[in-house]
């Protein structure tokens, strides 16, 4: 396997990392996306939300990605602080796909 860690599958798929670069593979190790990310959460009615720079969004388990933005100062503010403490493990900005049934949706 060539990452150096990859997170649970769900529903056949996983976020990977390999370095410092997140990606998405299925249950065989191929890659969905090859690794670009600066972090992925794990995945969650088959997507995950993954940072970019300084944006935050969504890839799904075909490797659509959508709903792009900045990430808040609250957000920042907090990873920084904890990075100076020294206990920073990774961004604090929660997963929560607007997602059923593996679509994207725009009710609640």
């Amino acid at each position: 396997m060539k990452y150096d860690y990859h997170d649970s599958f769900n529903n056949g798929y996983a976020v990977a990392r390999l370095g410092d670069k997140w990606g998405l593979i299925d249950q065989d190790y191929n890659d969905i996306v090859s690794p670009k990310y600066d972090f992925a959460w794990p995945i969650c009615d088959n997507a995950a939300k993954v940072k970019l720079g300084n944006q935050w969004g969504y890839v799904d388990k075909n490797g659509n990605e959508w709903n792009w933005e900045e990430t808040p100062e609250v957000v920042k503010a907090v990873e920084e602080l904890s990075k100076f403490a020294g206990n920073y493990e990774g961004p604090l900005y929660a997963p929560h796909p607007d997602l059923k049934n593996g679509k994207q949706t725009t009710d609640s």
